[in-house]
């Protein structure tokens, strides 16, 4: 675990750093895509995390965002999966990456919520972790069907064991 969050502020700005590097991970996917479906996924999915960045800033804005001060000194901030850039070279290896993203970013929120002080913050970060989990169950349900006797990584897969 990292260190402690130092403010309500600096967990924020990590939420929106997160949801920075989600938007230009799943632009990089799409443009990287094997077809047209994956393609669509990926770029509304880079649309909905700069969305959930802009909703983040606009709370940071107001500076109505409080949590806490129990759930500031007890909670450890979350280690993000990482850029995808140089580590994600093939089509599963993209999927289970947006996966795990998915997951941690859905968790974040989650703890988020429950740091919040006030229902209309906790509302907030509620719909966020509610996207997130959208998000990985889709991507999920991809990888599922990429894998199937007639996903493409089965073709590709037995394209290559023929040589």
């Amino acid at each position: 675990m990292q260190a402690l969050w130092r403010s309500a502020e600096d967990a924020l700005d990590y939420a929106i750093a997160n949801e920075e590097e989600a938007a230009s991970t799943y632009g990089e996917f799409s443009r990287q895509a094997p077809n047209e479906e994956l393609k669509v996924l990926f770029e509304r999915f880079a649309a909905d995390e700069t969305r959930h960045r802009d909703r983040l800033m606009s709370l940071k804005k107001g500076k109505t965002l409080k949590f806490s001060a129990k759930a500031m000194s007890d909670l450890s901030r979350q280690v993000a999966p990482g850029a995808a850039t140089g580590k994600v070279t093939t089509v599963q290896a993209a999927y289970e990456f947006a996966v795990k993203a998915e997951r941690d970013a859905n968790r974040l929120y989650s703890i988020l919520c429950e740091m919040a002080t006030t229902q209309e913050i906790r509302r907030v970060f509620k719909a966020l972790a509610e996207d997130e989990e959208r998000h990985r169950v889709q991507i999920d349900g991809q990888l599922k069907k990429l894998k199937s006797e007639q996903g493409i990584l089965t073709k590709l897969f037995n394209r290559t064991k023929k040589g």
